[in-house]
């Protein structure tokens, strides 16, 4: 199957916790929209603007291997689900390629 380009786009930015997503083929064909609100008070959000720094405060050394695997698998179940949305399903598919642009 031949692959086929979305374009990812930010549209009413607000803030860093507060935009849009538009999901469009090249041609402007919308296949998505998500409204991003991100809650800066949740744990996710504290880890995915800042991973390494994050760890480093919240682990113990010697178990810092077993939660960074937690932790990466938690953060990222978050992003699909509130920074990606529905979206997240489109883009992952093998036979897209994608372009984010602001």
């Amino acid at each position: 199957m031949a692959q086929q380009t979305l374009v990812l786009s930010v549209t009413k930015f607000a803030d860093p916790q507060h935009w849009t997503w538009q999901l469009a083929t090249p041609r402007g064909k919308l296949l998505g929209k998500h409204r991003v609100a991100l809650d800066s008070s949740q744990p996710e959000y504290e880890a995915f603007v800042d991973l390494d720094n994050y760890l480093r405060l919240h682990t113990a050394p010697d178990q810092r291997n077993v939660y960074e695997r937690q932790m990466l698998e938690r953060v990222g179940a978050w992003v699909g689900r509130e920074v990606l949305g529905g979206l997240g399903e489109l883009i992952v598919k093998p036979h897209f390629r994608w372009l984010c642009v602001s």
